[in-house]
C-alpha cells in the first residue's frame, strides 16, 4: 500500500473517531486531510458530506450541504469506479432532502437501490423520499420492508438499531398524521423498547419520549401519559422539555397538581436549586379594603411558598410556554397576583398569540376588572386567523361574560353569544353551539325584560389542544410558530434567494455546456460536408471528357455532371432536396427530448428529473430511452447526453418497487430525410 492511500486511511479513521465523540467539526477537517491525499476515497467523502450535513442541521443552514453535493457529483464525475458505491448516493440523497430538492433525491436512492437492493437504510430513506411527496402509502410499504429486512439480518449492530428505531418512528408519524393514534403509540412504544442511542442523539431520544407523552394524553389516557415522562426522567434525566410536558399534564388532569407542575416550571426556567422563596412582606397589608376581594387574594399569594423569582437559564429566552403553564398554575392555587405577574413575562414573549390573550381576559374577569377583560377578549378575537375555530369560541364566549357584567349591555352579550354558537356549529360541536342559541335566547328576552336575568356564569377555559399541540414542539419551532419571527421568516427567504441565485448560476453553465457541445456538433458536420464535397469534386473529374477535341454546344444549358449545373436544376424545378450524389447541408434539429412535465406533490412521485437546483452524478439517470435508435447517415437520434455525458433517462426500478409503473413515454424527435430527386431511389 502507498504512502497516500495509507495517509488517507489513517484520516478517515481519524474522522470516524471524533464523528463518534460528536467532534463535527474536527471530523470535518480530518476527512479533508484524507481527501488530500486520496480524493477517490470513499468512505472520507461520505463522511465529510454527514459532517457538514450536521453542521448545517445545528444552523438551519443549507450552505455545506450544497457544497456536499458538489463534492459528491466532482468526484463521481472524476472517479468512475465510484459509481459502483451505494453509499455516495446514499449521502447524495440525504444532502437533496436536507435542501428540499425531493426529486433528486428520490433518482439518487433509487440508483442506490439497484447497487444495493438488501440495505434497509436505503428502504428507509426511499420512504422518507416518498413522505416528503405525500406518499404515506407507499411510505408505509417501504418502512414495512425495511423492518423486514432487518428482522431477517437478526443484527444487534448500532446502524441496524439506530434504522430500526427510525423506520419506528417515521411509521408512527404517519399513524398519528392519519389520526391512528393507538398505532402511533404502538410504534413509539416499539421504538423506546430498543436500546438507548448514543448522546449525540439524546434530543431525538427525548423527542421520542415526548411524543409518547402526548400520543397517549390524545388517547385521554393521562396516567400512562404522567408515567410515560416519569420513565423519560428515569431513562434520559430531568431535561427541560421532559419537565415542560409533565408539567402540563399534572394540570390538565381530573385531580390537577398545580404544585408540583410550579416545581417543575421554576426547574424549566432555570430555578433548580429550588430555594424556597420567602417573602419578606408576608403578613402585609392584611386588614386592607375587601372590596373585591382582591386585595386579600393579594394577600395570600404574597405568603404563599411557591412564588419564587423567575429565572432564566438553560432556556430559550424567547419561549414564552414555561411561564404561560405558570400563570395556569397559580391560577388554579387561586394566587391572581404571581399568575398576572407569570402571563405579563409570556405576553412580552408572544404578543402575536391569541392563548395568552385568551387567559389573561380570564383573569382579568376574575379580578373584575372589565375594561381591562374586554380589551384582552377583544384583542384575542383579532388576533384569531380563523372565525370558525375553537380559540374564536372561546373570545366570543369570554366577550359575552364580560358584557353581561356590564350595565344595559346583554343584548350585546346576546350577539357574543350568537357568534360563539355559530363557531362551534363550524367546528361540529353540536351540544355547544345548542348552549350558546338557547343562551342568546335568554339574554334578548332579559333584555326585553319579559325574563329574569340568567345568572352569571365563567368563561371557559383556554381550548387544551391548543396548548398540546404547542407542547409537542421544540423551542424554536414554538417561538417561530407563535410569534410568527420575522427574522426566521427574512431568514427564510434568503436561503431561497440564495439557492434560486445557485440555480440560476447552474442553469447558465449548463446551457453554455449545451452550445458548447452543439457547436463541436456543427463542426464536425461542417467537416463531414467538406470531405464529401471533395469527393464529390474528384467523381466529377473522373468522368469529364478525356478527348480535348470534342465539340461542345456553344451555349450550354446545363452540364449533367457539374455540380453547379445539377444545382441550378434543382433550384429551378422548385426542389428542395439535394441531387444524389450532392450532400447537402444537413438541418441542425434538437437533439434533446421534451423537457419533463412537473408534477405537483400531491402525485405520486414517479421517476422525473426535478427542478434544475444541483448538478446530477453520473449514475443518477434522468430521462426514458426511446424504443430505437434509428441511424441516418452516420447519426442516431437518441437523446444528447445529459451534463454528466450519460444518457437522460431514469434508471429501472428495483425489484416490487411500485413506482415503475409511473414512468412518462418521452416522444422521439427524429430527423428528416432528404427528399430524392426525380424519383431516385438509393
Amino acid at each position: 500500500m502507498s504512502y497516500s492511500a495509507c495517509a488517507s486511511e489513517t484520516w478517515t479513521l481519524c474522522g470516524d473517531c471524533a464523528s463518534s465523540l460528536s467532534l463535527t467539526q474536527v471530523a470535518v477537517r480530518s476527512y479533508e486531510a484524507a481527501l488530500a491525499h486520496d480524493p477517490s476515497n470513499a468512505k472520507a467523502l461520505c463522511g465529510i458530506s454527514a459532517g457538514l450535513r450536521l453542521i448545517d442541521i445545528s444552523r438551519n443552514e443549507t450552505v455545506r450541504s450544497q457544497n456536499a453535493i458538489e463534492n459528491l457529483t466532482r468526484a463521481l464525475s472524476a472517479y468512475p469506479h465510484l459509481t459502483k458505491v451505494a453509499d455516495i448516493f446514499r449521502h447524495l440523497a440525504e444532502c437533496y432532502l436536507l435542501i428540499g430538492l425531493n426529486d433528486q433525491a428520490h433518482q439518487s436512492v433509487q440508483t442506490a437501490l439497484e447497487l444495493s437492493p438488501e440495505s434497509p437504510t436505503l428502504w428507509l430513506l426511499n420512504a422518507q423520499t416518498l413522505i416528503r411527496s405525500n406518499a404515506r402509502q407507499h411510505a408505509t410499504s417501504a418502512l414495512t420492508h425495511c423492518l423486514m429486512l432487518l428482522s431477517n439480518r437478526n443484527s444487534s449492530q448500532d446502524n441496524d438499531i439506530e434504522t430500526a428505531r427510525a423506520a419506528h418512528a417515521e411509521l408512527a408519524a404517519i399513524a398519528a398524521a392519519d389520526g391512528n393514534v393507538d398505532a402511533s403509540i404502538a410504534e413509539l412504544t416499539a421504538t423506546l423498547a430498543l436500546p438507548p442511542p448514543p448522546l449525540a442523539q439524546t434530543e431525538e431520544y427525548i423527542a421520542l419520549w415526548c411524543a409518547l407523552a402526548t400520543a397517549k394524553e390524545r388517547a385521554r389516557d393521562l396516567e400512562g401519559a404522567i408515567q410515560a415522562c416519569e420513565g423519560a426522567e428515569r431513562a434520559v434525566g430531568r431535561s427541560p422539555r421532559i419537565l415542560l410536558t409533565h408539567a402540563y399534564l399534572l394540570l390538565v388532569r381530573e385531580e390537577p397538581q398545580p404544585d408540583v407542575a410550579i416545581t417543575l416550571l421554576h426547574e424549566v426556567v432555570g430555578d433548580v436549586e429550588h430555594e424556597k422563596h420567602q417573602n419578606e412582606n408576608q403578613k402585609e397589608q392584611t386588614e386592607q379594603t375587601e372590596q373585591s376581594g382582591q386585595n386579600s387574594q393579594n394577600v395570600s399569594e404574597n405568603g404563599s411558598p411557591h412564588t419564587k423569582p423567575l429565572k432564566l437559564e438553560n432556556w430559550p429566552a424567547e419561549d414564552f410556554l414555561p411561564y404561560f403553564l405558570l400563570g395556569q398554575a397559580y391560577s388554579l392555587l387561586n394566587h391572581p397576583r404571581a399568575a398576572y405577574d407569570a402571563y405579563q413575562v409570556a405576553l412580552r414573549r408572544a404578543s402575536n398569540s391569541p392563548i395568552a390573550w385568551l387567559a389573561v381576559g380570564k383573569l382579568y374577569l376574575k379580578l373584575k376588572q372589565l375594561p381591562d377583560a374586554l380589551a384582552a377578549y377583544s384583542q384575542a378575537l383579532r388576533l384569531q386567523m380563523d372565525d370558525g375555530s375553537a380559540g374564536a369560541a372561546a373570545a366570543w364566549d369570554g366577550l359575552s361574560c364580560v358584557y353581561e357584567r356590564c350595565d344595559f349591555q346583554l343584548t350585546d352579550a346576546a350577539d357574543a353569544c350568537d357568534r360563539c354558537a355559530a363557531c362551534y356549529r363550524a367546528i361540529g360541536d353540536v351540544d355547544g353551539a345548542q348552549f350558546f342559541e338557547e343562551r342568546a335566547k335568554t339574554l334578548i328576552a332579559a333584555s326585553r325584560k319579559e325574563v329574569a336575568v340568567p345568572p352569571l356564569r365563567d368563561p371557559v377555559n383556554v381550548p387544551e389542544f391548543l396548548v398540546r399541540d404547542l407542547v409537542a414542539l421544540l423551542p424554536s419551532e414554538r417561538i417561530s410558530y407563535v410569534r410568527g419571527d420575522r427574522d426566521y421568516e427574512r431568514q427564510t427567504e434568503e436561503q431561497q434567494q440564495r439557492q434560486e441565485e445557485q440555480r440560476q448560476i447552474q442553469q447558465q453553465q449548463q446551457q453554455q455546456q449545451q452550445q458548447q457541445q452543439q457547436e463541436q456538433q456543427r463542426q464536425i458536420q461542417n467537416q463531414h460536408l467538406i470531405n464529401n464535397s471533395h469527393q464529390d469534386q474528384s467523381r466529377i473529374q473522373q468522368h469529364q471528357p478525356q478527348h480535348p477535341n470534342l465539340i461542345r454546344p456553344e451555349n450550354p444549358q446545363f452540364a449533367p455532371h457539374s455540380p453547379a449545373g445539377a444545382s441550378a436544376v434543382i433550384n429551378g424545378s422548385g426542389m428542395s432536396g439535394p441531387a444524389p450524389g450532392v450532400p447537402g447541408r444537413l438541418q441542425a434539429s434538437p437533439h434533446q427530448l421534451p423537457p419533463p412535465p412537473h408534477w405537483s406533490p400531491s402525485q405520486p412521485p414517479g421517476m422525473l428529473r426535478g427542478p434544475p437546483g444541483m448538478p446530477m452524478p453520473p449514475g443518477v439517470i434522468q430521462g426514458s430511452p426511446g424504443p430505437q435508435q434509428q441511424m441516418i447517415q452516420g447519426y442516431a437520434t437518441s437523446p444528447p447526453p445529459g451534463p454528466n455525458g450519460v444518457p437522460n433517462h431514469p434508471p429501472p426500478p428495483p425489484p416490487g418497487y411500485a413506482y415503475g409503473q409511473h414512468m412518462p413515454m418521452p416522444t422521439m424527435v427524429g430527423m428528416p430525410y432528404p427528399q430524392p430527386v426525380n424519383g431516385w431511389m438509393r
